[in-house]
């Protein structure tokens, strides 16, 4: 299982790919400077310089805030206990400073990075499977119903049998010309 976590508030666009950061079960910080594995920057500082720590135990994501200003779980005025490892669901909203986190847990098969799960050191270098990005940040969704139709308005290529002659083009609208007889 791997942890993606997602900003949705009005930073998501200035951050760009930064925006969304996967943790896989080696867990990691969060945090306002380099040296996290996700950094939120903030120069008005109400995001710490490490400001909350991500662990995985027991089969499941846990977030732990480490900060001075607070860590807020589904709502802006709900804070986790400072030092205290909270659970973290599907769908929860993470509020650190002014960034909105929405959280994904993703089934990854096969995923076995084969580490401590007490360490905290950074993702592997392989990326894990996109999950779906929340609607709204424009992280590359793509329509299929569009892709196909703009897959149908493109010509076809024509095939002949190798040695014979291709048939002649015929503009839309136009009859085909008459078959030749063997």
């Amino acid at each position: 299982m791997l942890l993606a976590l997602s900003v949705i508030s009005f930073q998501a666009a200035s951050l760009g790919a930064a925006a969304y950061k996967i943790f896989d079960q080696r867990g990691g910080t969060i945090g306002r400077v380099a040296g996290n594995d996700w950094v939120l920057p903030d120069p008005d500082s109400f995001v710490s310089s490490r400001h909350a720590n991500v662990r995985w135990a027991g089969g499941a994501y846990y977030l732990e805030d480490t900060s001075s200003n607070g860590t807020f779980i589904n709502a802006p005025d709900r804070a986790a206990p400072r030092g205290t490892l909270v659970p973290l669901n599907d769908g929860d909203r993470l509020y650190i400073g002014d960034f909105e986190i929405m959280v994904q847990l993703i089934d990854a098969p096969g995923h076995n990075p084969g580490h401590n799960a007490e360490s905290n050191h950074a993702p592997a270098a392989t990326p894990p499977p996109e999950p779906v990005a929340p609607s709204g940040l424009g992280l590359g969704t793509v329509d299929p119903l569009a892709a196909l139709g703009a897959a149908r308005s493109e010509p076809q290529p024509s095939f002949a049998p190798p040695g014979s002659t291709p048939p002649p083009s015929v503009p839309p609208g136009a009859s085909p010309p008459p078959a030749a007889a063997p």
